[in-house]
């Protein structure tokens, strides 16, 4: 503001309009919120669709079903991880060193 207007002793009633404008669309938003949820809810039910709360909650259960089998992955993994550490143990030749290319 002070960048369009400079230091004009009338900034104070040029912001004015846009300070009132956002404390209105916040009490204006508080108060037609619920009724917006209601009408919403109305609509849902006459539209045969499930709600948003039954949404929210089978998506919870879908989340925690996949983090259990990623769970499970994960302990699969570190178990053949280990049985592999065992079986990997593979030796050098006696007499050559890594890395030696003798043709």
């Amino acid at each position: 503001i002070t960048a369009i207007y400079g230091d004009d002793p009338l900034v104070g009633l040029y912001t004015l309009p846009l300070l009132i404008w956002h404390a209105l669309q916040l009490v204006l938003g508080s108060l037609m919120a619920p009724k917006l949820a209601v009408w919403v809810k109305q609509e849902q039910d006459r539209l045969g669709q499930p709600d948003a709360e039954s949404e929210v909650s089978s998506s919870e259960d879908e989340e925690s079903n996949v983090s259990a089998s990623q769970q499970q992955q994960k302990t699969r993994l570190e178990e053949e991880e280990t049985k592999d550490d065992g079986d990997n143990d593979v030796e050098a030749p006696s007499g050559v060193a890594p890395g030696d290319n003798k043709e």
